[in-house]
């Protein structure tokens, strides 16, 4: 689900601000586990993912902005009206998918793990 910049979807998610301290494909195996979650508790699993995987409290705090669902049109005759009761606007789900899809579009903040017994050489 890793989408690369220059694709055919639309961009409509700023990047700009968030740090991505996870590899790429971590982050977007783990938040296609969380979309995946049928039960109530997405949301709380969520922002974990979020709050563990980027530096900073930005991404966080603009997931949290967002409304459970899209509220519903209430004027079918308006012209971005998508039609009566259909809803409008961007969702926490839909936020979060578009991320996970353009994980590969963040920046990285580089941190040693130690993977492998490596040490960072700031440590060496």
């Amino acid at each position: 689900m890793l989408a690369r910049l220059g694709d055919d979807e639309p961009v409509s998610l700023d990047l700009s601000n968030y740090e991505l301290r996870w590899p790429a494909p971590l982050f977007a195996s783990e938040g296609e586990r969380v979309l995946r979650l049928p039960n109530r508790w997405w949301e709380d699993q969520a922002v974990w993912l979020l709050t563990e995987a980027f530096a900073g409290t930005t991404v966080v705090a603009d997931f949290e902005e967002l409304p459970i669902r899209p509220a519903p049109s209430d004027d079918p005759w308006a012209s971005t009206t998508p039609g009566w009761g259909e809803r409008q606007g961007r969702d926490k789900r839909d936020w979060l998918t578009e991320l996970v899809g353009r994980a590969l579009a963040c920046r990285l903040t580089f941190s040693c793990f130690g993977i492998g017994g490596h040490r960072c050489p700031e440590d060496a």
